[in-house]
């Protein structure tokens, strides 16, 4: 789909580039190209238009395209032609490769294949009732009836499961 210089999208995002910008004069400038580079990254509602080598952010099922990446000569000179008018910006966007969903689906499974860096460990599904002195000393369990209160800790240690309970109170055993 071809993009208009009308389209409320095209001219969000360019009110939103020319509000930025007051404050933030290097604003898109590619930085790992210095002055020779522009990172265009897209609004959500025209990320369809991104290209593979903006790269991504975000990690596993939540890697997301970021926009449009060019070599210029002049990143600010093209910075300002782009942004000259709705119907230039329009125009840089329709000239986009549109190449980053076979690239995200390729992240996707690179990060699924390499896993989580979180470390995973199994859940102790026992009545907290049943399993708690198996883990810890009656002064554990004192301890945390001082702390938190009688009625509360015997209330939670009758209906949660071992697991829940610990997470509740910062407990590792």
């Amino acid at each position: 789909m071809t993009l208009t210089s009308t389209d409320p999208r095209v001219i969000d995002f360019y009110n939103a580039y020319h509000r930025k910008v007051k404050t933030r004069p290097t604003l898109y400038t590619n930085k790992r190209d210095g002055n020779n580079g522009i990172l265009v990254p897209l609004p959500r509602d025209l990320i369809t238009y991104a290209e593979r080598t903006a790269g991504h952010h975000g990690f596993g099922q939540a890697a997301m395209p970021v926009g449009i990446c060019r070599k210029v000569g002049n990143a600010k000179n093209a910075l300002a032609e782009i942004f000259a008018s709705t119907e230039a910006l329009a125009k840089f966007i329709n000239s986009s490769a549109r190449d980053a969903d076979a690239y995200i689906t390729e992240v996707r499974e690179r990060h699924a294949k390499k896993g989580s860096k979180v470390t995973k460990s199994a859940t102790d599904d026992r009545p907290a009732v049943d399993a708690f002195f198996e883990k810890y000393t009656a002064n554990d369990a004192k301890a945390l009836r001082d702390k938190f209160g009688r009625d509360m800790v015997i209330s939670d240690f009758n209906c949660l499961t071992i697991n829940e309970f610990e997470l509740r109170y910062g407990l590792t055993a």
